[in-house]
């Protein structure tokens, strides 16, 4: 179970000409060479990392706040805090690398981090400002999931190296049932109500379990439960090889797989809402993030970024109540050897609208205009060559995001009575041919409009 936070502007808007844009860019529905951009409207925000450009993101509670890991330059890798487009680092606890599993509304987390001892980590528990030792029953121990009432679940080996699912509570360190005297287990994820899941063997493999109230019970199948939400939904990998994404409902286990021609998947997460994110691939090699909506509809992730992004979204990871998807993709697509990159994909609500530039020509003058807005509102009109999103100045991701990366200002204006903001520039007769994305936005209401996208005759 996951949850979100909001993010700060990182974006600094520096106009490029005050009244006459030297280029301006956007389309018009039914056009040939462009489109009003409404469909299933997200912004895709690169989340940082500490100097290698290379990060995981594991969890997101429900005030946009995210959890992870990220690389340094001497090629180690410590867990991270985000909100609002400041990333912090959790450090470690005397070794060299971290991870951040999970993160509740607090905002506190929990993972593993690399202890003095070599080759020893450790659960922690992270409390806003520092990374606390949970301890273990014998060497290793590592937390996976935290509710908002500080009860912590993970897994710790006994001391025959046997792992076991544990509860960290109260500052106890309490051992889970196992399915056998001597058995096995991993807790993954706790809901509010203190229910755990995970997966337990049976003495021949591994089976989906749940833990409620002190007692342990087998949910009839091979595979592994990662996450659980209020109402006792559970979703994770399904089959001896855990390789397929399932969903169990009230004792009725529906498979989430929805490719046929994929061989693997697996279901990470799943919000109140009953909407399901994780992967889905040839193999775990080569996964592809996807949502499941609550209403059942499966919809690879990438199909929600906008046009022309240079985005290929991997692995979702979490999701919170307001839709918002943290996980790793690769930027950019088209170099499959590139490192990961941790993102958040967060729903955008535009609030006023965009036309098409006329006449849509290259080496002419062209016009575009914003409606809707109160009159004596400065509009910034922005474009870009690329979909994908960008952090607006001032405002929360929760509020809203652009869709564009990298965003420069084409020109600014300032609505009329009738609450139309209009800009006029000759757009470069070298853009003919070219495909350019176009938004507006009015960063001190954190307002934007759909967005445009192009292709200049």
């Amino acid at each position: 179970m996951m949850r979100t936070t909001r993010n700060k502007p990182c974006i600094s808007f520096t106009p490029i000409i005050t009244v006459l844009a030297s280029l301006l860019i956007t389309a018009i529905c039914g056009r040939a060479h462009g489109q009003l951009w409404y469909s299933h409207p997200h912004a895709v925000i690169e989340l940082g990392d500490f100097g290698q450009r290379l990060g995981l993101a594991y969890a997101i509670n429900d005030v946009g706040e995210i959890t992870g890991c990220a690389w340094h330059e001497d090629g180690s890798w410590t867990a991270f805090f985000w909100r609002n487009g400041t990333i912090i680092d959790l450090g470690t606890l005397g070794g060299p690398t971290s991870v951040g599993n999970r993160i509740n509304d607090l905002g506190e987390v929990t993972g593993n981090a690399d202890t003095a001892v070599s080759g020893r980590h450790h659960a922690f528990y992270w409390d806003g400002s520092t990374m606390n030792d949970l301890g273990t029953l014998n060497e290793v121990s590592n937390g996976w999931g935290i509710n908002n009432i500080d009860q912590i679940v993970g897994v710790t080996d006994r001391s025959e190296a046997r792992p076991v699912g544990v509860l960290w509570q109260d500052g106890q360190l309490i051992e889970l049932d196992t399915l056998y005297d001597g058995g096995s287990g991993y807790a993954y994820d706790i809901n509010e109500q203190g229910q755990i899941t995970g997966q337990a063997d049976d003495g021949d493999w591994w089976r989906v379990v749940l833990w409620e109230d002190g007692t342990v019970q087998d949910l009839g199948f091979y595979g592994v439960g990662k996450s659980i939400n209020e109402a006792t939904q559970i979703v994770g990998q399904i089959g001896l090889d855990r390789n397929k994404a399932f969903l169990w409902d009230n004792g009725v286990k529906t498979n989430v797989h929805f490719i046929p021609y994929y061989d693997a998947s697996a279901a990470e997460d799943i919000n109140e809402q009953g909407e399901i994110v994780g992967w889905i691939g040839k193999n775990a090699i080569t996964p592809n993030a996807f949502l499941r909506t609550g209403e059942g509809q499966s919809i690879l992730l990438d199909d929600l970024v906008a046009p022309r992004s240079s985005w290929h979204l991997e692995v979702a990871y979490g999701i919170n109540e307001l839709g918002q998807i943290t996980g790793w993709g690769k930027k950019p697509r088209d170099q499959p050897d590139f490192d990961n990159q941790a993102f958040l994909l967060t729903p955008v609500y535009p609030l006023f609208e965009l036309s098409e530039a006329q006449p849509g020509v290259a080496g002419q003058t062209n016009t575009i205009t914003a409606s809707g807005i109160e009159p004596g509102t400065r509009v910034y009109f922005c474009w870009s060559q690329h979909g994908g999103g960008h952090l607006i100045p001032g405002c929360d991701t929760q509020v809203n995001a652009l869709q564009i990366d990298n965003p420069k200002v084409a020109g600014t204006a300032i609505a009329d009575g009738n609450g139309v903001a209009t800009l006029e520039g000759k757009v470069p007769a070298k853009m003919s041919g070219q495909w350019l994305l176009f938004q507006a936005v009015v960063p001190n209401k954190c307002a934007i409009s759909n967005l445009v996208v192009q292709k200049f005759e």
